[in-house]
């Protein structure tokens, strides 16, 4: 017997809720397969499950489209990492993180990402959640205008970063030889849709059809837009609770986190999507 689940939108205009989302359900290849085809409409989607464990995540995951090999140095397995502050083998544990898209330094472009709360601070922790599309759309005419004509070269240094604060405009020159970089425009056309959405992330190192010292101006100009809260902008904001799980198209959705208790953990298990 087959298994159902139902959607209710999720508020601020941006992703639905999964109801009835349980252990029997995502072994059913059926529901994996709707979910697959909701996050393809919404963009966003979310829901909650006790002891969701690491198989049923990589399960699901892998029916969404490939688990990408993300060490975060050679000291980490491929695929699922722990974002955390108390596991020995958690990365990113600590402080806030502007809005941005993750790994926008490889080609292609990763594509969903999914997170699973295991511990959160009892004071709270959020992660909020932006239609790229939108914030597009909102842009001032004079400040798109400029941002259409630069492509941004992303990299990220796995070998500093644990070092220092992840917004930092290091050089190209002295990162590591390996570290993965790629170009990609602030405005971006999605292939499968053609919906245009503004990519503006701390990965961003240099820049292509305009001087360093101007990119990193439009990059601040752009990012401070994107922080601030507009009408008419698709916004989710997530105050985690465990179980909650969270999938969404990393490059049409922005996400930030928002600071937390240091001293309190916080563990989220994540799966990289191609």
């Amino acid at each position: 017997m087959g298994h159902t689940i139902s959607t209710t939108p999720l508020a601020g205009g941006l992703g639905v809720e999964i109801h009835g989302l349980t252990h029997e359900a995502i072994a059913d290849a059926g529901v994996r397969a709707e979910i697959g085809k909701l996050l393809e409409q919404h963009s966003l989607i979310k829901a909650s499950i006790d002891d969701f464990s690491e198989e049923e995540q990589e399960l699901l995951a892998n029916s969404i489209g490939l688990v990408m090999d993300d060490r975060f140095g050679p000291n980490f397995k491929p695929g699922t990492v722990y974002i955390s502050n108390t596991r020995e083998d958690g990365v990113l544990g600590k402080g806030a993180i502007g809005f941005h898209h993750d790994h926008l330094y490889h080609d292609p472009t990763l594509r969903f990402i999914m997170l699973y709360a295991i511990e959160i601070p009892a004071s709270g922790s959020e992660t909020r959640f932006r239609s790229a599309a939108s914030l597009l759309e909102a842009l001032p005419a004079e400040l798109r205008a400029r941002a259409e004509a630069v492509e941004c070269l992303h990299l990220y240094d796995y070998k500093k970063i644990r070092e220092r604060e992840y917004r930092d405009w290091d050089d190209v020159e002295s990162s590591t030889p390996d570290a993965p970089r790629a170009y990609k425009p602030f405005v971006w056309r999605n292939p499968d849709t053609g919906v245009e959405a503004l990519l503006v992330s701390q990965s961003a190192i240099d820049f292509k059809g305009i001087d360093r010292e101007a990119g990193i101006a439009l990059y601040e100009e752009l990012s401070e837009f994107a922080e601030q809260n507009i009408d008419g902008i698709a916004t989710y904001d997530l105050d985690w609770k465990p179980g909650d799980l969270v999938i969404w198209d990393n490059r049409m959705v922005a996400h930030a986190r928002e600071s937390f208790a240091k001293d309190e953990p916080r563990t989220i298990r994540r799966s990289p999507i191609l």
